[in-house]
């Protein structure tokens, strides 16, 4: 009887990593744990539907039955196997998904979906899926949304070039017209991963004093460094007036995106003005940091933030959350938001030199080409710009310039 070895590393939450074979022994290993067994994969369990055989994995649940169990399973699993070395492990590779992504019955999905009994049997409008995204639900010659209508046993209707409205999907079953729908949102989410940011939630710094210092910080590095720094140029200073905070950042691709966020916005205010007090909050903008380890390399160099206290790390940590929980950014929220203040960005003078002709997607870019900061950050690393009363946080849109030099304002949420 033909036996292997097989091992296997999970991480602390269980899920596959690694997969080596070798003869003779089956070996698991969990987190502090090493289980030893025999298994035969020659002669597995079968079962017969007409005439297809179909193998059967034993389940982990015979042996684990919750996540808890995964933790402290060394003793006991040591001893079923010493108990009975002839029985296989029951094993099943642990899967991202929770439950079967084509369930109809989330609540989350009851919210999202508005589904109607028609005559002969549901639809409903796909109201998540901006106009942009209609050529990637046809694809080529309309091969995608013909497959779409055959796995899903829909018809999907999507307006023509020019016209107004939202894709109607229709279908005989609830449950049909609702996996077409999660299908096309799930190839939209991919979509959107891959748009540039269109706008971003931010604390704006544009006042007169944190400019005016910004601007002498400015033309002393290149009065300083402008020919001895490799690849220092005026194209990487941000401007004066788009000096800014980041909180958040957005993918917005139609007008309706742009109305939810600003509702969403608005609907924030009970909560600011609780964790601000109904009072405008101040930040020191002093030292100069960069985004990399290496000094000699930089992409990014920013202004360091100075706190009062933790009230304006609050606020933007409750806006990102809301936001990132809306869908429409691409942030991977972490516990804090990294309030900087960008001063130099190498990919600003990329931009100047490709301008912004790529459909609205990355990719198609030269590598960057950095600079280094070490001259800067020595004479300059404790420069002072200045103390800013934050009053309002704003939604502005990127790549816009206003008569003023700021960028266009989408909407205004006051802090007091």
């Amino acid at each position: 009887m033909f036996k292997y070895f097989a091992h296997r590393t999970y991480n602390y939450d269980g899920r596959f990593l690694q997969f080596l074979e070798r003869p003779r022994v089956l070996q698991y290993t969990f987190l502090l744990a090493h289980i030893e067994i025999e298994m035969d994969v020659v002669k597995p369990e079968v079962y017969w539907v007409q005439d297809r055989c179909y193998r059967r994995n034993p389940s982990r649940n015979n042996y684990l039955n919750d996540t808890d169990d995964r933790k402290n399973h060394s003793e006991a699993g040591t001893a079923a196997i010493a108990s009975n070395n002839d029985q296989p492990i029951p094993y099943e590779e642990f899967s991202d998904y929770s439950c079967d992504p084509d369930a109809p019955d989330e609540e989350d999905d009851k919210e999202k979906y508005v589904i109607e009994k028609i005559e002969t049997g549901f639809k409903a409008r796909a109201t998540t899926i901006p106009a942009s995204f209609y050529p990637l639900i046809i694809g080529g010659k309309g091969a995608t949304k013909k497959r779409l209508e055959s796995e899903t046993n829909t018809k999907i209707i999507i307006p023509r070039i020019n016209e107004k409205g939202d894709i109607v999907v229709r279908g005989a079953k609830q449950k049909d017209v609702l996996t077409a729908l999660r299908r096309m949102d799930l190839m939209c989410s991919q979509a959107r991963a891959k748009r540039d940011i269109t706008h971003f939630a931010c604390f704006a710094l544009n006042t007169a004093e944190v400019m005016g210092k910004y601007s002498d910080f400015k033309d002393k590095v290149l009065r300083d460094f402008s020919s001895s720094i490799r690849g220092l140029d005026d194209a990487i200073f941000q401007e004066p007036a788009k000096l800014h905070l980041t909180i958040c950042v957005l993918v917005l691709l139609d007008s309706r995106e742009r109305e939810e966020v600003s509702k969403l916005f608005a609907s924030l205010s009970p909560d600011i003005e609780t964790l601000t007090g109904k009072k405008p909050h101040k930040v020191r903008l002093q030292g100069l940091e960069i985004m990399n380890d290496d000094p000699s390399e930089v992409d990014v160099l920013y202004a360091k933030c100075v706190l009062d206290d933790d009230t304006l790390q609050s606020v933007a940590n409750h806006v990102a959350n809301r936001l990132v929980a809306s869908g429409y950014s691409k942030a991977n929220r972490g516990e804090n938001v990294k309030l900087h203040a960008t001063l130099m960005n190498t990919r600003w003078q990329q931009q100047a030199k490709e301008g912004f002709e790529n459909n609205g997607y990355k990719g198609n870019r030269s590598k960057r080409e950095s600079f280094d900061a070490r001259k800067i950050i020595q004479k300059y690393g404790d420069f002072d710009f200045g103390v800013v009363q934050i009053n309002e946080i704003k939604i502005v849109t990127r790549h816009t310039r206003t008569d003023d030099g700021s960028y266009n304002t989408m909407a205004v949420l006051p802090l007091s």
